[in-house]
């Protein structure tokens, strides 16, 4: 579960508009399961996890995303679905603790307690989350982002 958290922190909450996000796990043919437990994502990077009903379980420990400053030179990762940022643990009371993951290109990796990065573990495209074997090859999804309806004025 603390993977699929992190996974999917990267994804959405960097490009998080007014309204939370959900994340939803896959079957290995990348239909979302509904009926799993997920993720809910706020607008200010808080990643908590939800149960099987729908309820945020605040009381556990969750996630912090860190967006990486963007430099006005740099165009690429402007246009870029994902920013690159760093992903940290954080306690039930919201607290960072360290450094879980980092995201960079598209790809996010796992890093030590120093923060530096060690295995690719999933790569991003689109709304989808792929997990990596060893070697950085692609397998089935494991994730899907539910972006919520636009709200009307």
């Amino acid at each position: 579960m603390r993977t699929l958290i992190a996974v999917c922190a990267a994804l959405v909450s960097l490009s998080v508009q007014a309204a939370d996000t959900k994340v939803y796990q896959t079957d290995p043919y990348g239909r979302v399961q509904h009926h799993k437990p997920s993720l809910v994502v706020t607008p200010n990077g808080q990643i908590r996890p939800v149960d099987a009903y729908g309820n945020v379980q605040s009381h556990k420990p969750g996630l912090q995303v860190r967006a990486s400053p963007v430099r006005s030179a740099d165009s690429t990762s402007q246009k870029r679905a994902v920013p690159d940022g760093k992903i940290y643990q954080t306690d039930a009371y919201g607290h960072q603790k360290q450094q879980a993951y980092v995201v960079q290109n598209g790809k996010v990796y796992e890093t030590d307690r120093y923060g530096n990065r060690k295995q690719q573990v999933y790569v991003i495209q689109g709304d989808t989350v792929y997990p990596t074997d060893r070697f950085g090859n692609r397998k089935p999804p494991a994730y899907k982002v539910v972006q919520p309806p636009p709200v009307k004025k």
